[in-house]
């Protein structure tokens, strides 16, 4: 499940939050689109409990309001428990908003210097930041497990550059080892090179020559 944030409000939302909410929920509930960030407070059958999630959609019905969460910027491990799916629904009870992470300017790239075909992208490694707080490295869009897979412990944006810091090595990234002891040994920068055509946005991760994309609306 590789989706572009950009894409999330729109055709997420619309296509498949309509899809899986009126499935959960009747249809004569009233719903608002939303976007922002939550932790989970109270563990459910497809999120553990402290899992920090994306709401894109809430529903009320018979008093009781209802969220839809977009499963796909969850981590994989996460994504397997909540059964593969696009997104879930959970009451706003089980929820407590919580600030936009720096690493939301980042969702999934894909190795290269821009959107050419759909055959290539889909063959490009691709490098996703979670909203739960994992940066995790895929051969391409055809395998579900990840190469690498590392907890995150801050995210930092400065100017065009979004930082993020991890206890241990970030496998398959250029990182920096930049502490020998505490949570912020490791950093990898990613810089948004302000570049964009009309199919993709480019990013340079760790050094200004190791180009990623992420695609655009318009591809």
């Amino acid at each position: 499940m590789f989706i572009s944030k950009k894409r999330v409000v729109s055709t997420l939302a619309i296509t498949i939050g309509l899809i899986g909410l009126a499935t959960s929920i009747q249809a004569n509930a009233k719903t608002t689109f939303e976007d922002y960030y939550a932790v989970t407070t109270k563990a459910t059958k497809a999120l553990p409990k402290g899992t920090r999630v994306q709401v894109y959609r809430t529903a009320t019905k018979n008093g009781k309001q209802f969220a839809s969460v977009d499963v796909s910027r969850l981590s994989y491990e996460v994504q397997k428990r909540a059964g593969n799916k696009y997104s879930v629904v959970i009451a706003t009870a089980n929820l407590k908003k919580i600030a936009t992470p720096a690493s939301d300017k980042l969702t999934v790239l894909s190795k290269g210097a821009k959107y050419t075909t759909d055959a290539r992208y889909k063959a490009a490694n691709k490098l996703k930041v979670t909203t739960d707080g994992y940066v995790q490295y895929f051969a391409n869009s055809f395998k579900k497990a990840p190469i690498s897979s590392t907890k995150l412990t801050a995210s930092r944006a400065k100017g065009n550059i979004v930082y993020l810091y991890s206890k241990t090595n970030m496998a398959k990234l250029p990182d920096k080892h930049i502490h020998k002891h505490g949570n912020y040994q490791y950093r990898l920068a990613i810089r948004d090179n302000q570049k964009q055509d009309e199919l993709s946005q480019s990013y340079s991760v760790g050094t200004l020559k190791n180009l990623f994309y992420d695609v655009t609306m318009k591809a």
